[in-house]
Order: C-alpha cells, then structure tokens, then sequence
C-alpha cells in the first residue's frame, strides 16, 4: 500500500514537472541567427570608419549576448553622430528594431527626475534643501524623521527600497496616484538618520515625486511632459503605463541560458518617478546632450547634478560616498575624462545612458531583455565612445 502510494506521489510530480517544462518549451521563443537578424545603422560622422566600427560594436553586442535586439545612439556637441539597431523589437511577429524603437528604460528614469527637480529649483517652485514635509505637510509624520529633497535625490533620506524583491520589482498592482504609491513605505521605519548613509530606492523617488506635484499643482506625469519631455522635443519618451497601447514600444524578453520567453506584464505605477520610463536611445541621448550644453539648466544646477553628494556620519565627518552617487546619476573616472551615467536593469529591459561634459558628448543604448551572463556598461560605453573621440582630447 505504501509503495502504491509513493509510486503515486512519484508518477503526479514527475507530470507536474513534465508539464511545466513542456509550457516553458511551448512558449520560448527562438531570436533570429546573426546573419538573418535585421539590422539599421545611420552615420552623420565625418570619419565614416568610426561608425564602421561602432556597427561591428553592435553586432558583436547581439552576437555574444542572446538578446533579442539592441539600439544605440551617439551624439557629439549636440549632435547625433550615429545611430543603429540590431534584432527583433517582436520575435513573434518578427518585427525588426528601429531607432524610433522604445525600450524601458529602468533606473534611467532617474535622470529625469532629478532633472525636473532642478528646473524647478531654478523656477523657484521647491528647494531642494527644504524639508519634505515643507511640501506635503501630511506624509510620514509617525515614522520618519525629516529629509529633504536633496537627501531623497541622493538615495540618503533612509527609505527602503524592494523589502519582497519579487513581488515588489514585478508589481501587477495599479496605484491610482502617486500618493498611493508613496504610501507603500509611509508606515516602514526608515533605515537610518537622513543624510547619514546611503541606501538606493525607488521608492524614495515616488515620494520626491509627491513633493513636486504639490509643489506645482499638477500630477506626476503632466509635470514630466510639460516642464521636460516637451523642451526637450522628446517625442518617443514617456511614462510607460498599463493598459495603453505603446505601438514602437519592443516586446520585453527574459532570457534564461540561451531560451527567450516574453517577459510577464507588470505595472510600474509603484516606481514611476524611479524606474518608470520608456523611451529610445535616440532621445536619451538628445536628453544627455542637452543637459551637457545647457539648454535645460543652468550650469550651476548641472554642476550641483553632476557631483557626487557627501555622505557625513553621527559625528559630522564626512564619508565615502558608496555609488558615487550625485542627484540621479553616478559619477565615475574614464578615458575621457568623468562619465556621468545610469543604468536600468527592469523586467525585459536593460539600457544605459552616459555623458561625458569634457568631451560635450552623450550616447546610450537599450536591450529588450537583460543579458544573463551580464554586460559592463561603462566599459561599453567608453568602447563605443573611442570610435568617435580620442582619448585625453
């Protein structure tokens, strides 16, 4: 009887896991093969042997990674010098990738944000030394202690980030408003005294968020679009909400080994001042460039952007800054002088921007799913600048 029962047991798991890996078969999805895979490139480079070799950058990217495309764009003094893509924005309806492509872009979102911060400092509608609840006067008043908006900008007002990483990253919850999504930490302890460590959160900037909406009277999202996509004439980027049909918008992919699944919908109502954003490399990169020319802040706001903020302990003396960290973007040595930057690592999506004020140049690329075996951003990016701009200029 008992042998009748653990064969039973045996025969039930032993379907249950054949079932599963027939499901995880019959929905994988094959990328095109390099040679078959559809490919873009535009040159506006005097030197047309640059782009040459920024085109076999990009297909040795699609080569060695198994994803199913990549797009890059590259400017230099504010203009675009190259642009190029590589692969299936689709796999199912083998749809190529083109640069009016839209990726998520992830933790990029960021850079948005704290742009918008900083105009709005120089309009004189916040401060960002001011305390939070100078602006929203109801919000986490049993649990936090005050921090401003300089300390949620830097990741150093104690919020926490993703407590269930699963759950929390792959959010199918729609939260009506920002106050919703602020809401989810309002009652969590913070981590440490503002200003006093540093601790990376997305949630810090869905409460930033809450601050400039009151501050300017409109919601999150129209604020975004009318004091920073529409300057900057950003006409492929956006927040990427639910149940709205992005037509450019690539399909995101998980890759596990070498199998490509499309990746599960979620809704980033939870993050979208943090990690919210789609948008193409192409803008992203117009973006760079016009915060390293000055056509959105002053050089003063962009200097305070661009530099790493102190970190000071109980007893006042300053400490290392961990990340390197400035107001939403990382700050870090290259061959060409300081890059400025930010990755985005999100469900089907993998991109980076970075900017380089020496050499007045920006460039950024975007995947439709994260490479498994991983991929350093920086020393792609300072690959891709070499072909463009000689070291020490």
């Amino acid at each position: 009887m008992i042998k009748r029962i653990f064969l039973g047991l045996f025969v039930f798991i032993l379907a249950i896991v054949c079932a599963v890996f027939f499901y995880a078969y019959w929905i994988s999805q094959e990328r095109s093969a390099f040679e078959d895979a559809p490919a873009n490139y535009t040159c506006h480079f005097t030197d047309r042997a640059a782009c040459e070799k920024a085109q076999a950058w990009l297909q040795k990217q699609y080569e060695e990674h198994p994803i199913p495309s990549i797009s890059v764009a590259v400017s230099i003094q504010g203009k675009q010098v190259f642009s190029g893509t590589v692969g299936l924005a689709n796999i199912e309806t083998q749809s190529a990738a083109q640069t009016t492509t839209q990726y998520q872009i992830g933790s990029v979102t960021k850079v948005f944000t704290a742009a918008l911060a900083l105009r709005m400092q120089e309009l004189g509608q916040v401060k960002l030394s001011n305390n939070f609840n100078d602006y929203v006067t109801d919000y986490g008043l049993d649990t936090h202690q005050p921090y401003t908006l300089l300390h949620l900008l830097s990741h150093q007002s104690g919020i926490r980030h993703y407590k269930d990483e699963l759950a929390e990253s792959l959010n199918d919850v729609n939260y009506q408003d920002t106050r919703a999504a602020a809401a989810i930490v309002e009652q969590d302890p913070l981590a440490f005294k503002p200003g006093q460590d540093f601790l990376y959160t997305n949630y810090g900037y869905s409460i930033l968020a809450l601050a400039l909406e009151e501050a300017s009277a409109l919601p999150f999202d129209e604020l975004l679009m009318q004091r920073l996509i529409v300057e900057f004439n950003l006409s492929s980027t956006s927040l990427n909400k639910a149940n709205v049909d992005y037509r450019n918008l690539a399909t995101p992919y998980l890759v596990l080994g070498s199998t490509i699944f499309e990746a599960p919908k979620i809704n980033y109502s939870n993050k979208y001042a943090g990690a919210g954003m789609i948008s193409t490399p192409a803008d992203l990169a117009a973006f760079g460039s016009g915060l390293l020319l000055f056509h959105y802040l002053s050089p003063t706001s962009v200097e305070d952007m661009f530099d790493p903020i102190s970190i000071k302990d109980v007893q006042g003396n300053e400490m290392p800054n961990p990340q390197n960290y400035g107001l939403g973007v990382r700050i870090d040595d290259s061959p060409f002088g300081r890059m400025v930057h930010h990755g985005g690592t999100i469900n089907g999506g993998y991109s980076f921007l970075a900017m380089y004020p020496q050499q007045t140049a920006s460039l950024a690329f975007a995947m439709n799913a994260v490479p498994p075996e991983g991929l350093d951003r920086q020393e792609n990016a300072n690959e891709l600048l070499s072909y463009f701009v000689s070291e020490g200029q």
